[in-house]
């Protein structure tokens, strides 16, 4: 009778000492997942950063381009404006 409890004590501790192994893998497994999402969120912000920083600069190029090309049109909407006044009063 005392050898089927040693038996069982042997299993249990069998199961138990299985438990722990297959606890510490998963963890080591977790760790792992963490990292990898710790790096990729870090890559991904940068991504997201640089984005920004380019779309900021694309804004502000083309507020420029299109102040020039304000700056360009009026002498030349001036001319024709003038132009079709001096038709007008011609006639």
């Amino acid at each position: 009778m005392e050898s089927q409890y040693q038996q069982q004590i042997k299993e249990y501790q069998s199961n138990i000492n299985h438990a722990i192994e297959e606890t510490e893998k998963l963890r080591k497994e977790l760790k792992q997942f963490q990292e990898e999402n710790l790096l990729k969120e870090k890559q991904t912000n940068e991504l997201i950063n640089s984005l920004k920083q380019d779309n900021e600069k694309i804004q502000t190029e083309l507020k420029h381009r299109g102040r020039s090309a304000i700056l360009l049109f009026i002498p030349f909407f001036l001319i024709s404006i003038f132009r079709t006044s001096s038709e007008f009063h011609s006639q």
